[in-house]
């Protein structure tokens, strides 16, 4: 149960931070949420936990009564991402690189297809996957204390 209230924290955390301020390198804003959820996944034992954090930050991303496009396609990409980690054949960390790197791929295929040959697309997915492997390496060492 520690493991889920850490997750949700971290996870609540970063998607307001991102909703609000955002995390902007080379004019490209880093997609927090997509990677720290990606990554969370991996370290959380069911998937309605997950589930539960991608709504909780898509709540947070943007708080509307009503759905936007952009966070339906986010919501729907990061369920699918969830979904088929379990089936993927490399060490988890290898995993979270390509699992970020897919949904960042499929976000932009369903939302933003005419942008997939641009320079924008490879730096929001280098900056993704460069955030994916710190928060894998967060949830990893968050973890390890949690077992002591």
């Amino acid at each position: 149960m520690a493991r889920f209230i850490y997750a949700a924290l971290i996870i609540g955390i970063i998607s307001f931070y991102q909703s609000y301020f955002g995390l902007n390198i080379f004019g490209i804003k880093i997609n927090l949420a997509l990677a720290g959820i990606i990554a969370a996944s991996f370290f959380l034992k069911d998937i309605p936990e997950t589930i539960f954090l991608i709504a909780l930050s898509s709540f947070a991303l943007k708080f509307s009564p009503q759905a936007e496009e952009g966070i339906i396609i986010f919501s729907s990409v990061l369920l699918g991402a969830v979904l088929i980690r379990k089936f993927l054949p490399w060490h988890n960390a290898i995993n979270n690189v390509f699992l970020v790197f897919l949904s960042t791929l499929a976000f932009y295929l369903i939302g933003a297809y005419k942008l997939i040959l641009s320079a924008v697309f490879l730096k929001e997915a280098l900056l993704n996957i460069f955030a994916g492997i710190l928060m894998f390496a967060l949830f990893s060492f968050l973890w390890q204390i949690n077992k002591k």
